[in-house]
């Protein structure tokens, strides 16, 4: 035998995909704009730098400035950020981590720093495929060791 039991269909409508980085006035140029934010993607793989990250890091260690009041600063900073269809970035996020991979803190002055030679950089590569270019979401590691920053 079956219990027949009517169930209430409802349509689940998300406003976002999981992983979305909502717009945050206090934190991100309103200039910036996905090309549909309906259709991110979110695989890191996807999205480049100029030939690779031989130049982000390079490009990353040239623009930083050293400072003797970070020389007690070790660990990394995870900044995650959004790459739209035309190569401009935005939505940056970051959290830092001591070597122990434990959340910790850093200088604000050194975090402020590290977002803005991120947000400077031009070169980026959006996601591409089929021939289309989509925005995206991609991570990037910068390791500290002693205020300076390091290669992986």
């Amino acid at each position: 035998m079956c219990s027949c039991v009517k169930s209430d269909k409802r349509k689940t409508v998300y406003q976002e995909q999981v992983g979305d980085t909502p717009f945050d006035i206090k934190l991100d140029n309103p200039d910036f704009k996905f090309c549909d934010s309906t259709n991110v993607y979110h695989s890191r793989a996807k999205i480049t730098y100029k030939k690779g990250n031989k130049d982000l890091e390079k490009d990353i260690k040239n623009n930083y400035v050293y400072q003797t009041s970070f020389e007690d600063v070790s660990g990394y900073f995870f900044v995650r950020l959004a790459i739209n269809c035309e190569g401009k970035a935005g939505r940056f996020r970051v959290q830092f981590v001591d070597n122990e991979f434990k959340e910790s803190s850093a200088p604000e002055k050194l975090k402020k720093q590290i977002i803005s030679i991120l947000r400077k950089l031009k070169g980026w590569k959006p996601v591409q495929s089929k021939g289309q270019l989509y925005d995206g979401y991609t991570f990037i590691v910068v390791k500290i060791a002693n205020g300076k920053i390091i290669s992986q």
